[in-house]
């Protein structure tokens, strides 16, 4: 069933304005600060989660900062074996929008240390969340929560229509600082804006299905533009071309 009208018209509004974020740092506090607007919550957190306590310790980011982070880390790392998001996590690998209600009975979930000395002080029961990102040993979550109600069969489809969509917003996060970083391309007059951040999705290492999603074009289209973008440089492969405008240096 699709969301209803007016929480897809936020979720639209929302991937937009992701997608104007100039930076990692930007793309995470918007994601924090605005996604209550599309999935309306009591407080929304961006947590690194340290799995293995070999990370120096979790780290979160909380819209609104009800309780300092710096009592909340100690205590969610402490009680992380009882996060039942988290440990699914661990355990399948699977980062997909899910509901904290779906793996534990609330009551019992009164019960835990973990609500005890992390969801209570925050002002919070009931969660619905997704990872972000993983690297070995880490994962990096966002937490929509609320008091009460729990969050609907509406909300989870909704909250897993934007988690699809993420990974372009990243992509064409990554871009955007390497344009802002890297000069080469620039200086090929002959390259066109287009052509110019292709190339530098190359370097990037991106495949062309992420330089689709981070440029917002068909997949198709991207094949299009390699093709006139290796005909200018007078190669035949990604490797070339990059190797091209920025060739390695000689020792």
């Amino acid at each position: 069933m699709p969301p209803p009208a007016a929480q897809y018209r936020a979720l639209l509004t929302f991937m937009s304005e992701l997608h104007e974020c100039a930076s990692l740092r930007e793309l995470e506090h918007t994601i924090t600060a605005r996604i209550a607007d599309v999935i309306p919550a009591d407080l929304v957190s961006l947590n690194k989660i340290d799995l293995t306590g070999t990370m120096g310790g979790s780290i979160g980011l909380f819209v609104p900062e009800r309780v300092p982070p710096s009592v909340i880390e100690p205590a969610f790392d402490k009680y992380l074996h009882q996060h039942p998001l988290v440990q699914a996590i661990k355990r399948d690998g699977n980062g997909s929008p899910r509901r904290m209600s779906d793996f534990i009975d609330m009551d019992e979930f009164r019960t835990l240390e973990l609500y005890e000395y992390v969801f209570k002080p925050l002002g919070v029961l009931h969660q619905l969340g997704f990872s972000i990102g993983q690297v070995p040993g880490m994962v990096v979550g966002i937490g929509v929560n609320r008091l009460s109600p729990d969050f609907t069969d509406d909300e989870l489809e909704t909250c897993t229509l934007l988690y699809h969509q993420l990974p372009a917003a990243f992509h064409h996060v990554q871009l955007r600082e390497i344009v802002d970083h890297e000069q080469g391309a620039a200086d090929r007059p002959d390259l066109t804006p287009r052509e110019r951040e292709i190339l530098l999705s190359l370097r990037a290492g991106m495949t062309n299905q992420q330089i689709a999603e981070a440029l917002i074009l068909g997949r198709r289209t991207v094949e299009k533009h390699l093709e006139k973008l290796y005909e200018k440089l007078g190669v035949r492969s990604r490797a070339a071309a990059v190797a091209t405008v920025w060739p390695a240096p000689t020792v």
